[in-house]
């Protein structure tokens, strides 16, 4: 029986050659020749804030710091993103000291449909993101 190779097997072992031969010259080289993390990609890794639901914003952001990761989804959990306006803007201030930024307010529940909820749940998000 004769054997085939497919057009879908060729394309796939070209493309998986392609990005194995791309990456090599950069995860291969010695540290000091590698590209900063600013020239390697335009593309930013981030966190969602309840990956550690269970610390606290301190720890959060050591962690942070240790992963060499700063773009952060910050949900009010713990003290991550508080929603009351002085308990937010400590948080704001430890994220911005440390260098963080925050890009989005995590999932936000609507569970009353009533203005003044609605309204301040948006006020929430908008004070946050300014800020990033």
């Amino acid at each position: 029986m004769k054997k085939m190779f497919s057009r879908r097997n060729f394309v796939r072992t070209g493309a998986v050659g392609a990005a194995a031969f791309a990456a090599s010259a950069s995860v291969f080289a010695p540290a000091e020749q590698r590209p900063s993390v600013d020239q390697a990609s335009p593309i930013r890794l981030g966190l969602a804030s309840y990956t550690f639901r269970n610390f606290s914003r301190a720890q959060t952001i050591g962690f942070m710091k240790q992963l060499n990761v700063f773009e952060l989804n910050a949900k009010d959990v713990r003290d991550h993103l508080p929603t009351d306006p002085q308990e937010e803007a400590a948080a704001l201030a430890d994220y911005a000291s440390a260098g963080i930024r925050l890009h989005a307010a995590g999932t936000i529940y609507f569970e009353k449909d009533e203005d003044a909820d609605i309204r301040a749940k948006f006020e929430y998000c908008k004070r946050g993101l300014s800020c990033g």
